[in-house]
């Protein structure tokens, strides 16, 4: 017999724009996790969601946020990419890089612990559980199936015909671990199933 279990929605903030992930969702804010904070020291990058959707795919979020609303916002974030393409995509795509050496880092973590063996024997009952050592040995189990991996770029912005095309670049770059790239503004992502993002009003 299987034991599922629903627990909580989850929501987080990250630049400016709140996130609600469904009670079938994993998430965690990766880029203020404890582990981030260990694993940062060896230069590794961070994106800032690591996610499990109810379908059971592993999903990274990269958050940027380039609405006119921010009134912080001075400089042209959009311009910037123009004129360093090449740049963004690399820093986009070392992201995911080093986030699934990351994950393969707190695997060898957890293998350490005593209770590893019974708690690997059990993930087999659990089709889902919001604990912390669930989450992170699941995410681990996804990275080596790419085709249950996906990458989401969110951009949102007043813009958008401004922008670059990155989607094809990352994709490429990233073919061999990911096997779905997005690139989505706020309004096609909140047609995630069980996801609701808005921005948050200042």
């Amino acid at each position: 017999m299987a034991f599922v279990f629903y627990l909580y929605p989850m929501q987080f903030q990250e630049s400016e724009l709140s996130f609600y992930f469904g009670p079938n969702w994993l998430a965690r804010k990766y880029d203020s996790h404890r582990f981030y904070s260990r694993l940062s020291g060896a230069g590794l990058k961070a994106v800032d969601f690591i996610t499990i959707s109810s379908e059971g795919q592993l999903v990274l979020w990269e958050i940027k946020n380039f609405s006119r609303r921010k009134p912080e916002l001075s400089h042209d974030p959009i311009q910037k990419i123009i004129e360093e393409k090449e740049a963004f995509i690399q820093d986009m795509s070392q992201k995911v890089k080093d986030t699934f050496t990351a994950l393969n880092a707190i695997h060898g973590y957890y293998r350490r612990k005593w209770s590893f063996r019974f708690r690997s024997w059990s993930m087999s009952y659990l089709k889902h559980s919001h604990q912390d050592w669930y989450f992170w040995l699941k995410a681990h189990q996804l990275t080596a199936r790419p085709e249950h991996c996906r990458f989401i770029l969110l951009i949102e912005t007043e813009e958008a015909h401004r922008l670059p095309d990155v989607h094809g670049p990352i994709e490429m770059q990233l073919q061999n671990m990911v096997r779905q790239v997005d690139v989505l503004d706020l309004k096609k992502a909140n047609m995630l199933h069980e996801v609701s993002i808005e921005l948050i009003q200042t």
